[in-house]
């Protein structure tokens, strides 16, 4: 099922938009996924189709972030900026982070 983490992150992560916002959709659009791979898997009795055909279905990440971004209000906006300057990266080495916060 880590395909569908990886799917549902490529559609995230490009969104700016606070972190709580972001898990928000990370959990809905999991579900989703999930919902729909059990509900293929009943019609095809197939794992491999089943997963085939959720990540089909799902659609293409790009565009599901252009409409999760259209969703996304100023505030919660302004907040994805703030937490991209001042935030922790997961990226980030916990040094570096430090070190900006301290530069900051």
């Amino acid at each position: 099922m880590s395909e569908f983490m990886k799917l549902v992150e490529r559609a995230v992560r490009p969104v700016l938009a606070g972190p709580k916002r972001k898990l928000r959709m990370r959990e809905e659009l999991l579900a989703h996924l999930h919902g729909v791979y059990d509900e293929e898997r009943a019609r095809l009795g197939d794992d491999h189709a089943a997963r085939a055909e959720a990540v089909r279905r799902f659609g293409d990440p790009a565009a599901l972030t252009a409409d999760l971004q259209q969703s996304v209000s100023f505030r919660e906006r302004l907040d994805g900026r703030i937490n991209r300057l001042f935030g922790w990266h997961p990226d980030e080495p916990p040094v570096r982070f430090a070190g900006r916060a301290a530069a900051q």
